[in-house]
């Protein structure tokens, strides 16, 4: 992430001097600092393209934290926003919360004092998850070119198991590559999809995709499993289960080879249908993971009543502070719920070697994460598999 300009907005001037100092060691070309929220409001909506991030403090005289951010949303601000407070987690949470609601691209929370290298974690943490500005949606004529002219491509990021550090499966994420050749993260063209009701379509398109880079990596003599995303739109198709099973099977693919990640933000009714589409996939022999759990509104009976056989902690959490304790809970809390539920515990997101370590004590048995492999073309998949394999057995 660029920081061009940066403002720190705080009544402390002594935090204000260390932001400054962080933000510039952090690579931001201009700093400002306002000591209240009426004096940095100002300055944003003066000149609303300048400022790249803000650093904002929730309690202040005059105008606070809370007021800022919702002005910013009011006003359709692109840049970024950081909560530094020393206010109690749940407060700094809900603020958090808050300013997603209102369109602000919140790059997290930090407690007080400053620490710039959880402030750079935080910034690069950011960058590899969300573009710098929303482009808009494409209409369905331009989806459906896209998906034609092979330009809705899947990418893989390896899964390590815990035990061995070696590769256990993929999952296949979204990308889009527009008329220039320019490669676009998946957000907006699911946001498409979705909008254009092109999902089913789209998900297909990339299966056809995926099973003919299987085949290329089993003649490369690589044998792992799949992880694909399926949105919970696709759960009111009766036919889904069959439809997989039989396009899998006829690409010589086990469907006990295929996870199939559903998330839990979008999740999921106690219908008739849904359950029943459930209980046939996992009759067909696929796994089923909630994805980014803990970000939505699962319950104890969803959980008891959906046949989830995987569950995978949203990387917010395992990407938090090590000195956030609601973060640290709801990761060791999950990981011992799926433990008694006879789940299996990924962590997504990992980025250090200190996330690593405490998603492993916390009880992960699979690790996904830049720290061990970005997401990759299957030509670079082959590359990264075949020399992980032959790293592996120079060592033994």
């Amino acid at each position: 992430m660029e920081i061009k300009a940066a403002i720190a907005i705080d009544d402390d001037p002594i935090f204000c001097l260390v932001a400054e100092e962080a933000l510039l060691s952090l690579g931001a070309k201009e700093v400002q600092t306002a000591q209240n929220g009426a004096e940095g409001l100002s300055r944003l909506q003066a000149d609303p393209d300048k400022f790249d991030l803000v650093l904002c403090d929730l309690q202040m005289p005059n105008m606070d934290g809370v007021d800022v951010i919702r002005a910013l949303g009011r006003t359709g601000f692109k840049g970024a926003v950081a909560i530094v407070s020393s206010e109690h987690g749940s407060v700094r949470r809900a603020v958090h919360a808050m300013a997603q609601m209102v369109g602000i691209r919140i790059l997290g929370t930090l407690s007080k004092p400053l620490d710039t290298s959880q402030l750079k974690a935080l910034i690069l943490s950011y960058e590899a998850a969300a573009p710098r500005v929303q482009d808009a949606l494409m209409s369905p004529h331009e989806l459906v070119s896209a998906m034609m002219e092979c330009r809705v491509l899947p990418y893989y990021q390896p899964k390590f198991n815990v035990r061995d550090r070696k590769v256990s499966s993929v999952e296949v994420l979204a990308r889009h590559k527009d008329k220039t050749g320019q490669l676009h993260g998946p957000a907006n063209l699911l946001a498409s999809a979705e909008r254009n009701k092109q999902m089913f379509e789209m998900t297909f398109v990339l299966i056809e995709q995926v099973v003919a880079d299987y085949s290329r990596w089993r003649k490369a003599g690589i044998d792992i499993g799949l992880a694909l995303n399926i949105s919970p739109l696709l759960l009111n198709r009766l036919e889904l289960p069959d439809i997989l099973l039989n396009r899998f099977a006829e690409a010589g693919i086990d469907a006990r080879k295929v996870t199939l990640e559903i998330t839990e933000d979008k999740l999921l009714s106690f219908s008739a249908d849904v359950l029943d589409i459930l209980a046939r996939l996992r009759i067909h022999g696929f796994r089923l993971s909630i994805d980014d759990f803990g970000t939505g509104a699962t319950s104890f009976e969803q959980l008891q009543r959906f046949p989830f056989n995987e569950l995978k902690i949203d990387q917010s959490f395992i990407r938090a502070p090590a000195s956030d304790p609601f973060a640290r809970t709801t990761v060791e809390t999950s990981a011992r719920l799926a433990a008694m539920l006879d789940m299996t515990v990924v962590a997504e997101g990992v980025e250090t070697e200190d996330q690593l370590a405490r998603a492993v004590s916390a009880g992960a048995a699979i690790i996904q994460g830049y720290l061990l492999a970005k997401p990759m073309a299957s030509a670079e998949l082959i590359r990264f598999l075949t020399e992980s394999k032959k790293s592996t057995s120079e060592a033994a």
